[in-house]
């Protein structure tokens, strides 16, 4: 499974890339992550914003990471909206880490709604 890890600090990006290698499933289940993390101030640069898109196409989940404490900005919304029209996996997740602010969890969540994604917070 891939997954995409846009993280504010290097440390939320590492944490996050823990959890997911560490995760407890059921005895008959493997899973090996192919984890891209993307550093979220990147993608408001357009060679970045090309490359993301391109490692989050086939992307199972979009994991946010880390504390993000103010409201997503418009461009990262922008590129949520492209990599939706872009993704080639149709039952993709959008999660976000424990420590991101109520407005940050609420549109992510709106966004997965609108687009028929899963959601998931961290407690």
């Amino acid at each position: 499974m891939k997954a995409l890890i846009i993280y504010k600090n290097f440390a939320s990006a590492m944490n996050a890339n823990a959890v997911l290698r560490n995760l407890k499933l059921p005895a008959d289940t493997k899973v090996e992550w192919e984890i891209v993390p993307v550093r979220m101030e990147m993608l408001k640069f357009p060679p970045t914003i090309r490359e993301a898109l391109v490692a989050a196409t086939d992307a199972h989940l979009l994991l946010f990471a880390g504390p993000i404490s103010q409201s997503l900005p418009f461009w990262l919304l922008d590129w949520l909206k492209r990599w939706a029209v872009a993704r080639q996996v149709k039952d993709a997740v959008v999660a976000v880490t424990a420590g991101a602010a109520p407005p940050v969890t609420q549109t992510l969540r709106e966004f997965a709604g609108q687009q028929g994604l899963n959601f998931i917070m961290g407690g």
